[in-house]
């Protein structure tokens, strides 16, 4: 188990496949139960420092079931999807709550042109990233304040969780210097999810697991949603 604290208001929690951001005040409850700082991020840099180290110890029994039962966290899925229709990528964002959930989504993403005149392709990374905002979204119109988030998609996980940090600290840049892919979505998810105590979660699509069948079925419903405006538009023009 990891535990890094992000900033001087929210704490980071690695715990397995799981990924917890938590307020000071479960943190406190969460440190009592034999859990350890292992990285400080600087407050006036919200960056990862490595000059605040302590002992790693394993996650306790009563630490796990501190974090599986009393933390409570509201279950969504999120996917996306990206279509190819006569050489055009058009993508979905699916977002699932539960059966008859009027928050459940199924949300169109055409590939467009942006008012520079640049064409902005559809992707499953966007699509993936776009499913999480909106997520985000519908929990804080919710009043959700503990969010447990569940994807297929490594890429969500792992760039809200970890590489993001990096990501800031060399202005947007990968480690191989190239820019950031959908910096502008990993931006705004980022600042969306400042004020919840949130869980990501990677799970293995397309293994019959109910809530990531579901939320790939509404993100595909989404990219063809996406193509029938696009092939409206165009009979249009």
């Amino acid at each position: 188990m990891n535990v890094i604290l992000k900033s001087s208001h929210r704490f980071q929690i690695s715990y397995g496949f799981k990924y917890f951001v938590l307020s000071p005040e479960i943190f406190e409850k969460l440190s009592s139960k034999n859990c350890v700082i292992q990285s400080l991020i600087n407050p006036r840099s919200n960056f990862v420092s490595s000059a605040f180290t302590k002992q790693r110890n394993s996650l306790s029994k009563e630490s796990k079931e501190f974090l599986e039962e009393e933390l409570d966290f509201v279950e969504v899925y999120v996917d996306g999807s990206c279509l190819v229709r006569k050489g055009i990528a058009a993508g979905g964002a699916g977002v699932y709550w539960g059966d008859g959930d009027s928050r459940n989504t199924a949300y169109p993403l055409p590939s467009v042109y942006d008012e520079r005149g640049n064409f902005r392709k559809a992707t499953s990374q966007k699509a993936e990233l776009t499913a999480a905002i909106m997520a985000v979204k519908q929990a804080k119109q919710s009043d959700i304040k503990k969010l447990l988030v569940k994807t297929d998609s490594q890429l969500v996980v792992k760039g809200m969780t970890s590489w993001i940090q990096v990501w800031m600290k060399n202005n947007w840049k990968t480690k191989e210097g190239h820019d950031v892919i959908n910096r502008i979505d990993f931006l705004r998810l980022w600042i969306l999810c400042r004020g919840l105590d949130i869980s990501w979660e990677h799970v293995k699509g397309h293994e019959g697991i109910f809530g990531n069948e579901r939320a790939h079925e509404l993100a595909n419903e989404g990219a063809h949603l996406a193509i029938r405006d696009m092939s409206k538009s165009a009979e249009e023009n």
